[in-house]
């Protein structure tokens, strides 16, 4: 396990404390020595106590350019280093409030810390040793980077130095006084640049181009990816030593046959971090680094006995012979295998690719190694030295193209082939896209001048794919050439890419209906708002018809290449409405920067509506922010259109959690109410749906069928899920039970859904969320409010007002939350206020596009720097 923190006390202050740490413990180094008087052929071994040897030295190119490489850590030495100093040389740029360095600290799992500080297996030790400095030389490579900036433009860039200097000091105990085998890192703030100047390690707040820089950064946002590489390095050394091992999953591991009792007598630290990260409400690395300082004691030395003495007399009270097990490894040992590639490997990085490939058009390699690691093994054992060999040999054979001289970011040759795709779709010439429309057509639509030139000329545009980039919202657009369109002759469609802005739009962007007869015409047409999953199944376009994009930029490659095959199937026009300041959608691929290549016309429109939300921002510290909104949320008078909003779903769930208690408190929310059984959707991609690893106990598969001509369904639960073979158990209703892999074409053509079971506390008063439509109690995805409840009837109320009276047990299942906070994806398109949860760092000039074209008339913003937050949008607007 790799934890992350940075060194924060002074140079000499953290030189002491990490030299000095253990300095003072009565805890003799240990080793399984064989009995002089034993007999050929016998293996009697005794406990052999010694002077402690040096657990320090330094690692790293810097030291291995220094002449340092291997010595040990004297704490003058060290406490010159972090304050910026190497022998004769001092850092190039000085900043006195620039950090020390980090501590990157490897901890090896309880048993094997056991089996080489209580057990004697001096091998160990120095396979941790080697696993560390394994991971430390990725880091190296990987992170290392100086900044520079250029004297006469003042443009910054970040060079790949490739040499850091660690300095390694291994401790034996955590702060409980269990056998914790644990190696601080200091890796300090310095590395030379390719000039040989010692310089500051780079840091970058603001990350650009989906490359990540600077050296805390890199390492923080790979801590999986080095967790990973150690703990695998470890445990191929660990099984080398004769020991068998077992997964935990995610990459970590013990020692098969040391007994759970005995590793748990000895994890009194992990319990405490456990318990306080699950108070925190959290489970990521970065959470338990969180506790772990939280949690933090000065460790206190034993002095009645010592410590080894004591984890010796527990060991033998457990029952369970440590040395015997140490003695038995020893018969088994083997050397190393080499590194082979393996065919589950291959499979298991395509699965990889092919997953992000859903979402990105470029991909990081530590990134590719997590997942294909952590996420899509099947089967077969693999770690992370497997997956790094299989995706070499993936970037070997070109199916990975690298972006970067480093080659840490990568495109795929089927992302190159989809955009040359695109391209040569556009090429051809096209006839009959011109139309003059008639110039009084475009009077009384709120266009200036300008805008209604614009729109003339995309009428008459002679090109089929037509690329507006909006600046503001389009709402004005979008309607003039509904209505211009109609008025000429034409038929337009409005495409969206999902149904949330589906529904956005119907609301924005409506026919003109000033007249009765206007209106009564109206009625009689159909929806001109289409998603572009049902316009590309049902539509029979032809050249009277225009297709206008909604949101075109936040549309996949994919998209592009099935919208543009029916354009060109009718012969249609094509306007796509590009958000030129919006986030870019999930889909994988910048499209619309590879549709700018070809042959389309280009233009822009700025909105001259100009938005009317107010917004206000309210400052708070992280740990008072959740509650304050509870309280702002729960004293508002009206709080039928107010929507909380907040970016992860773990934030969502502490609001609602905390608005809830905050309504109950001052009796808006019964306390008595109903339990019921829940139902959340789990979506996974096509290439995770295939790998049991994505599955766990409890979960719901269902399945429609057609029964006699009607629609039944069937419900499984995975009881059981086996790696070793990539099968799932089901029990069916009726308790039968049948096992499948879900990779076999019987389970892709089951086409299952998949739900997580939870249980939801509804009361009179609660503001709930059906995530999806439910057929059982007939209630469609919105947001809806409890009016009335008892244990047979729930009456909800709907975001038009409209009742719904459902018995209780028709929620039973349902896909149901609280509905108070959300993610913006999900939020409420009736909503007219939001009060939002966000950090200053967050804002942006994307961010500020996305909130102030959903019409929101107020915001609330709630953040951790006031001051910070409104010079960033000061700088966007």
């Amino acid at each position: 396990m790799l934890s992350i923190s940075p060194i924060a006390s002074s140079a000499g202050g953290a030189a002491s404390y990490y030299l000095s740490e253990e300095k003072n413990l009565n805890l003799p180094d240990v080793s399984l020595e064989k009995a002089a008087d034993a007999k050929e052929g016998e293996t009697n071994y005794y406990l052999k106590e010694q002077s402690a040897e040096p657990n320090t030295q330094w690692f790293g190119k810097l030291a291995e350019q220094e002449g340092m490489l291997g010595k040990p850590v004297e704490e003058h030495q060290l406490k010159e280093v972090l304050a910026g100093s190497l022998n004769d040389q001092t850092l190039k740029t000085q900043n006195s409030n620039a950090r020390n360095g980090f501590d990157f600290t490897f901890s090896a799992p309880k048993s094997v810390s056991l089996l080489a500080l209580v057990g004697g297996d001096k091998r160990l030790m120095t396979a941790h040793d080697d696993a560390v400095k394994f991971a430390l030389s990725h880091i190296e490579k990987d992170a290392a980077q100086a900044r520079q900036t250029d004297p006469d433009t003042k443009a910054t860039s970040f060079e790949n130095t490739g040499n850091l200097l660690f300095a390694m000091v291994r401790h034996k105990t955590s702060r409980e006084e269990d056998p914790q085998m644990h190696t601080h890192s200091l890796t300090a703030n310095m590395t030379k640049d390719s000039e040989g100047t010692l310089r500051a390690l780079a840091s970058s707040f603001k990350q650009k181009g989906g490359i990540i820089n600077g050296t805390g950064e890199r390492v923080y946002n790979h801590q999986k990816y080095y967790t990973s590489l150690y703990q695998s390095a470890l445990a191929r050394s660990v099984e080398q030593a004769g020991y068998q091992t077992r997964s935990l999953g995610n990459n970590l591991f013990e020692v098969e046959g040391v007994p759970q009792s005995l590793l748990d007598t000895f994890s009194t630290r992990s319990q405490q971090i456990n318990e306080q990260t699950q108070s925190l409400g959290l489970d990521s690395q970065a959470a338990r680094d969180v506790a772990a300082k939280d949690t933090r004691k000065s460790k206190a030395y034993t002095s009645e006995a010592t410590l080894f003495e004591q984890w010796k007399n527990k060991a033998n009270n457990s029952g369970f012979n440590l040395t015997s097990f140490v003695t038995d490894s020893m018969s088994r040992e083997t050397s190393l295998n080499a590194l082979a590639l393996k065919p589950a490997a291959i499979d298991a990085v395509s699965r990889a690719i092919e997953h992000a490939s859903n979402t990105q058009n470029r991909f990081n390699y530590a990134k590719l190694v997590e997942s294909a690691t952590l996420e899509f093994t099947r089967g077969q054992k693999l770690d992370a030295l497997d997956i790094k060999l299989a995706l070499d040999k993936h970037i070997e054979d070109g199916a990975l193209i690298p972006l970067d001289k480093e080659s840490a970011t990568f495109t795929s040759a089927a992302h190159i082939k989809a955009e040359t795709n695109l391209l040569e779709s556009i090429k051809p010439k096209t006839a009959n896209m011109r139309q003059v429309v008639d110039t009084n057509t475009l009077q009384g639509k709120g266009l200036n001048a300008d805008n209604q030139k614009k729109v003339s000329e995309l009428f008459a545009s002679t090109k089929q794919v037509n690329l507006v980039n909006v600046f503001g919202s389009s709402e004005q657009l979008a309607t003039a050439l509904l209505n211009v369109g109609e008025a000429n002759g034409k038929r337009i469609h409005i495409i969206t890419p999902d149904m949330k802005s589906k529904l956005h739009t119907s609301e924005r962007v409506q026919r003109d209906s000033s007249t009765i007869g206007k209106w009564i015409m109206n009625h009689f047409k159909p929806d001109h708002t289409h998603t572009l999953s049902s316009f590309t199944k049902t539509a029979n376009n032809t050249n009277r018809d225009i297709l206008v994009v909604e949101n075109a930029n936040k549309l996949g490659l994919n998209d592009f290449n099935a919208l543009l095959a029916q354009a060109k199937a009718g012969n249609s026009k094509v306007i796509l409405l590009n958000h030129a300041n919006a986030k870019q959608g999930m889909k994988a691929g910048n499209a619309i920067e590879v549709l700018k290549k070809g042959n389309v016309s280009e233009s822009n429109w700025v909105a001259t509506k100009q938005s009317n939300t107010a917004m206000r921002l309210h400052e708070s510290k992280d740990s008072d922010r959740v509650n304050l909104i509870a309280k702002t949320y729960a004293q508002l008078p009206e709080k039928q259109h107010t929507q909380v909003i907040a970016g992860t779903h773990k934030d969502v769930k502490q609001l609602n959690s905390a608005i809830r208690a905050e309504l109950q408190n001052q009796g808006d929310v019964s306390r008595l109410g109903l339990n019921i059984p829940t139902l959340n959707p789990v979506f996974l991609s096509a290439q995770q749906r295939e790998v049991v690893g994505q599955y766990t106990k409890g979960m719901v598969l269902t399945q429609w069928q057609k029964v006699g001509g009607r629609n039944q369904q069937q419900q499984l639960t995975v009881d059981s899920v086996n790696r070793d073979n990539n099968t799932l158990t089901l029990i069916d209703k009726n308790g039968k039970a049948s096992e499948i892999n879900p990779s076999s074409k019987a389970f892709k053509a089951a086409e299952y859904a998949i739900a997580k079971p939870d249980n939801l506390h509804i009361a009179n008063g609660d503001k709930l969320i059906m995530t999806t439509n439910h057929q059982d109690s007939g209630l469609s995805k919105q947001i809806y409010t409890i009016n009335a409840l008892s244990k047979e009837w729930v009456t909800l109320k709907d975001e038009s007002g409209k009742q719904h009276s459902v018995k209780a047990s028709a929620l039973h299942h349902a896909p149901l939350n609280h509905g108070y906070a959300t993610t913006p994806s999900n939020a409420s398109p009736n909503a007219s206020h939001h009060i939002v949860n966000i950090k200053a760092y967050s804002a942006s000039k994307e961010w500020l596009h996305d909130t102030l074209t959903q019409g929101i008339k107020h915001i609330d913003i709630f953040t951790d720097k006031a001051q910070q937050f409104d010079d960033r949008l000061e700088k966007v607007r």
